[in-house]
């Protein structure tokens, strides 16, 4: 183990985004998602999302996380270079999973 890191309650899920050397831990029971600096560690923000946040995926060409909210119905998009919340729209009961349609992202 290199190190330890203190990330909120209950990291569920985690993404990786390699071409902003971004690590992303989804916080189930502080409904957040914790951005990590893959190289260093260090961690660069928590940013509070919709609740319980559960499945992430990676925009990679648009530096972008999609996160899943299962207890408020909601789909979050953050930076993933800074972590910022960009939006965060409601979808329905329970979004489970999430994909990312790698052809073109230019609207988001």
């Amino acid at each position: 183990m290199l190190r330890t890191v203190a990330v909120g309650r209950s990291p569920d899920a985690m993404a990786v985004d390699a071409r902003s050397a971004r690590v992303l831990l989804a916080n189930r029971f502080d409904n957040s998602v914790s951005v990590l600096d893959a190289r260093s560690g260090r961690l660069v923000r928590t940013v509070a999302v919709g609740g319980l946040p559960g499945a992430l995926a990676v925009a990679v060409h648009r530096a972008r996380i999609v996160i899943t909210n299962s207890g408020d119905g909601s789909v979050s998009l953050l930076d993933a270079e800074q972590g910022a919340l960009l939006r965060t729209v409601y979808v329905g009961a329970r979004p489970g999973a999430v994909a990312v349609d790698g052809r073109d992202l230019s609207h988001v």
